[in-house]
């Protein structure tokens, strides 16, 4: 049985670890299967694209659906269900998980949830060629790292690679998928420091941590930066942070970090205090403010800052400067 795996990435530096662990999901329940990864990108030719797909010949088709390439998915999956009427899909990954059956063409299925939580019945039935419309697996299951020798050369070679130490978010922001799943699972140590030797042996330009809030736990985070710059090479190592979340012992090492290894997503998203209590979001952003210009001047880090529109309570006046509350121009971006 060839089973392909399909996801469409931002763009080709890009990788999608969601198709490694379904990957390796599939071998393990399904070892007589053959499995087929393709990374496309939303700015690929579309007819280029669906030719590739039904040219391999599939029996199943497996999709990774995320915000950015829902929309290219969904015209992919009308048009294979005409090419390929008899061809199993299954729709998996963030926007799968609240897609409507109603809104799906017929003899699609949906997996709500991480693959590592689907039980037997889902490989049991995708074997017998009986799929359910909807399978919804366990909340919080173990995870490793989905990435095997050999996909350094032919999956991810000139990519980013991603690595999650944990799984989760500390926050519940009603605006997010993130806050959807409650609580933080978090690897040990030990095991986070061998997955990256033996992501680091491969020499990759650059290992995004998609950890939904890197340094929540700054002891934690802190020492996975000594240990990350301990290690030989010029990676570029990419976080995703909280502003208001930095102690001095983390800023203390962060001086000493060289140019061009660290790379901050802050995940600031709004300065205006009305909003963050509407969307459920608890931040100091004296705290923040402060933490920021902080980084700014270190000058050896990277910064990116996210701010999202048409948040609740956002109008334009609470985007320009006042006496009382800090905003993005006056912090100097």
């Amino acid at each position: 049985m060839q089973i392909s795996l399909i996801t469409l990435n931002a763009r080709y530096s890009h990788s999608c670890p969601a198709l490694f662990h379904v990957r390796n999901a599939l071998a393990q329940a399904m070892p007589e299967s053959r499995l087929v990864l393709h990374q496309f990108t939303i700015n690929d030719p579309y007819y280029q694209t669906l030719v590739r797909i039904t040219g391999d010949q599939p029996e199943i088709l497996c999709f990774s659906v995320y915000i950015w390439n829902a929309d290219y998915t969904m015209r992919l999956v009308a048009d294979l269900r005409r090419a390929l009427p008899q061809v199993p899909i299954i729709l998996g990954g963030p926007e799968a998980t609240f897609m409507a059956l109603a809104s799906l063409p017929a003899g699609c299925t949906v997996v709500r949830g991480e693959v590592e939580g689907l039980g037997k019945d889902f490989f049991r039935d995708l074997s017998a060629g009986a799929l359910q419309a909807e399978y919804l697996a366990a909340s919080a299951p173990p995870f490793v790292v989905p990435y095997r020798e050999s996909d350094f050369a032919a999956h991810l070679e000139n990519r980013n690679i991603y690595y999650e130490s944990s799984r989760g978010c500390p926050f519940s922001c009603s605006y997010c998928l993130s806050s959807v799943g409650q609580g933080v699972r978090y690897r040990e140590l030990v095991e986070v420091e061998r997955e990256l030797a033996q992501i680091l042996s491969h020499s990759p330009k650059i290992i995004r941590f998609v950890d939904r809030t890197f340094n929540a736990l700054p002891e934690r985070s802190l020492a996975i930066w000594r240990w990350l710059l301990a290690q030989p090479g010029e990676t570029l190592f990419h976080f995703e942070i909280a502003p208001d979340l930095f102690s001095d012992e983390m800023f203390a090492f962060l001086v000493e970090v060289p140019q061009g290894r660290f790379q901050f997503e802050i995940g600031l998203q709004s300065t205006n205090p009305a909003t963050l209590a509407a969307v459920n979001r608890k931040m100091d952003l004296v705290k923040a403010g402060e933490n920021i210009r902080r980084l700014v001047a270190l000058g050896n880090i990277h910064l990116h800052l996210d701010l999202i529109l048409g948040l609740p309570c956002e109008t334009e006046a609470t985007s320009r400067p006042s006496p009382w509350r800090p905003t993005i121009s006056r912090w100097g971006y």
